[in-house]
């Protein structure tokens, strides 16, 4: 995605981190550190909270990918989104050059719903949705 860079500063960290927390107070977000052996090794959350749905977004560092994390990550999430957050619906967006979070998703059962572009960079974005169940 357009922030993942070489150049990605401290600052813009700590800039995200207070973002993050103004997110969850204010009701619209929620963040989760992805860890393996007590080291983050990426986050997955929740944002744009609507009535019943909301985006969901994930990142594992290169050097932690290929090992299950991100899959477990983005399960434990949707079970998150089925059980607590009393959600309809989640909405994936997921870069054309990820083949990787692309299998994953799509793995999940999340379903491709249209194609995008993303204004900003320029690069193809898929959207994907997954209809998840909510006890009442």
């Amino acid at each position: 995605m357009s922030w993942c860079t070489p150049s990605y500063s401290f600052a813009a960290t700590e800039a995200w981190v207070e973002y993050a927390v103004a997110s969850a107070a204010a009701g619209r977000g929620r963040q989760y550190v992805v860890e393996e052996a007590q080291v983050l090794v990426g986050v997955v959350g929740f944002e744009d909270f609507r009535e019943s749905s909301a985006t969901l977004g994930y990142w594992i560092a290169t050097p932690y990918t290929g090992r299950g994390l991100g899959r477990r990550a983005v399960r434990a999430a949707v079970a998150l989104a089925e059980a607590d957050l009393r959600l309809h619906e989640l909405v994936a967006l997921v870069s054309d050059r990820n083949a990787r979070s692309r299998r994953l998703i799509e793995g999940l059962g999340f379903a491709e719903r249209q194609p995008r572009v993303a204004r900003e960079v320029g690069v193809g974005v898929r959207q994907y949705v997954l209809a998840v169940s909510r006890d009442a």
